[in-house]
């Protein structure tokens, strides 16, 4: 083959979902991992790579194995007005991400200001998507991660 493989972001998303549903995980958590996943590959400066293709392939085997739950019920471990911790039951850290800023984010709307913490959760994916997020509804929303 010469020159690089141009596969359409629309096709990449299906592509995404039908793993993830094959795998176990519900449509509407398919649908938002692969979301993230696809955010992620559209800002690659070579687009998808080898590296890409290989953490899908290793989420499936953790999913096929046990080690990633694909029906995750977060739950609140620590609350106050204006933070939470949360168990993400680990759960794809898409999921678990973007619900973690959903409810970070109906906080911020309440109070001003929130935090939100995740623990139990697998890899975030890009972390940027969950900023980009917030910026959507106009608050800062930064996304951090512990290494």
């Amino acid at each position: 083959m010469n020159g690089p493989l141009i596969i359409q972001a629309s096709v990449l998303h299906d592509l995404y979902v039908q793993v993830f549903l094959r795998t176990g995980v519900p449509e509407a958590d398919a649908h938002l991992a692969a979301a993230v996943r696809l955010e992620s590959a559209l800002r690659l400066p070579a687009g998808l790579d080898a590296f890409t293709v290989l953490r899908l392939q290793n989420t499936v085997h953790r999913l096929q194995a046990g080690g990633i739950n694909p029906t995750p019920r977060l739950r609140v471990v620590h609350e106050h007005a204006t933070s939470a911790l949360l168990n993400g039951d680990n759960g794809l850290g898409a999921v678990v991400g973007t619900r973690a800023m959903d409810y970070c984010l109906t906080k911020a709307h309440q109070h001003g200001f929130a935090l939100v913490g995740v623990r139990h959760s697998t890899t975030l994916e890009m972390m940027a998507y969950y900023a980009m997020r917030a910026m959507a509804q106009q608050p800062i929303g930064i996304a951090a991660r512990n290494p």
